[in-house]
């Protein structure tokens, strides 16, 4: 918490512990990234114009196999994990099936361990927001 805020938890938005909740599961999801890569002689690239993943914290504490620790350490700190999970955002990097699609296979590798990237087109603001002026469409960023 000192080191990304310069505050102490007691003071700390919900915002700014999922933030730091996220940096430490990034760590850990990276060590075991570099670990898999070493060992592995094989891995799958799957590209898709888009991935609509959904919010990821939930998902990678299920992955990692850590969420019950995690939610028992958090509440040691009076700490609502739940809260952390809802004080997430949602990012505009799909809105259909197909992104959908891309997204379950991507957490399939996650949970059966194989090495594996996902590959889309990077749009500056994620998707963008559809709206309509003068009878012209015209994108917005969505601010996620």
């Amino acid at each position: 918490m000192y080191s990304l805020y310069a505050q102490s938890i007691n003071d700390a938005t919900d915002e700014q512990l999922l933030n730091v909740l996220c940096s430490v599961i990034k760590d850990i999801i990276s060590k075991k990234w570099v670990d898999n890569k070493l060992d592995s002689q094989k891995e799958v690239y799957y590209f898709s114009i888009e991935f609509l993943l959904g919010r990821q914290l939930k998902s990678n504490l299920l992955n990692l196999g850590i969420e019950n620790v995690v939610r028992e350490s958090l509440k040691e700190l009076n700490i609502d994990l739940d809260n952390l999970i809802n004080a997430e955002s949602d990012p505009a990097l799909g809105n259909g099936g197909l992104g959908r699609l891309a997204a379950c296979f991507l957490d399939s590798m996650a949970s059966l361990d194989i090495s594996g990237h996902g590959y889309g087109i990077r749009y500056k603001h994620g998707l963008f927001e559809q709206k309509f002026i003068n009878g012209y469409q015209v994108e917005v960023p969505d601010n996620w």
